[in-house]
């Protein structure tokens, strides 16, 4: 019992040291690719934002939660058409809602080390950045805020772009946020407007028009398909 519990206790530890190790790299090339990648931390160009893409790969509950912020997108740029990439696992959140022109499917990116298979499928990954390039993005806001998205974003070609700084690679969008839900207190649907809020540079009347509406609440919509009627008399 005894050598089992010191087995249990030096796997602890030796974690703990691989996580401090790990957390002392990010820092340091995040410190470092901040620096190579200072130019593209500039202001926003939104003067034709056409075409916007979302991007939410987590969760079925962290999609939902994220729909509220499609909706505010779509306000502040109503004439833009608003792709979302997401994963099949939670895709059919998102259908009938009128604010979304397409919804991306790929599942080839691993977001948690534990419930998730993933494919290496590099084939699909490049095909993935082409048609992203192809789409020729104004605007890409990456609620994901992995490393894997944000090389994305970073190699996009998008003319702006805002994500969430979860893995040190915030030196990829042209403004990122480092706000951490799980210790900032508060409803996450508020919490994930604010951070929003502080991405997109609009002016406070053009953000109180286009968030006077928004509930804390996920936003689904239900398909609803006509009835059939009978020709016989």
């Amino acid at each position: 019992m005894d050598s089992v519990k010191n087995f249990l206790k030096n796997t602890y530890y030796y974690n703990k040291k691989v996580r401090i190790v790990k957390d002392l790299i990010k820092k340091i090339y995040s410190v470092f690719f901040k620096i190579i990648f200072s130019f593209k931390r500039k202001k926003f160009k939104f003067e034709n934002v056409n075409k916007i893409l979302f991007i939410s790969i987590f969760f079925r509950g962290d999609l939902l939660y994220h729909t509220p912020l499609i909706n505010i997108l779509k306000k502040i740029f109503p004439d833009a058409l608003i792709d979302v990439w997401v994963k099949t696992r939670s895709a059919d959140i998102l259908d009938g809602n009128p604010y979304i022109n397409e919804i991306i499917v790929f599942d080839d990116i691993k977001t948690a080390e534990y419930n998730e298979i993933t494919k290496f499928n590099l084939k699909g990954k490049i095909n993935l950045l082409r048609k992203i390039r192809k789409n020729k993005y104004d605007l890409i806001v990456d609620y994901s805020g992995l490393y894997k998205t944000a090389l994305y974003v970073l190699f996009s070609g998008a003319k702006n772009s805002f994500g969430r700084n979860l893995q040190e690679f915030g030196f990829c969008y042209t403004k990122y946020d480092d706000t951490n839900t799980f210790i900032v207190p508060g409803h996450l649907i508020k919490k994930n407007i604010d951070i929003l809020k502080k991405g997109l540079e609009v002016t406070d009347n053009a953000w109180k028009k286009a968030t006077e509406d928004i509930a804390l609440k996920p936003q689904v919509f239900i398909i609803t398909v006509p009835a059939e009627t009978s020709s016989e008399s």
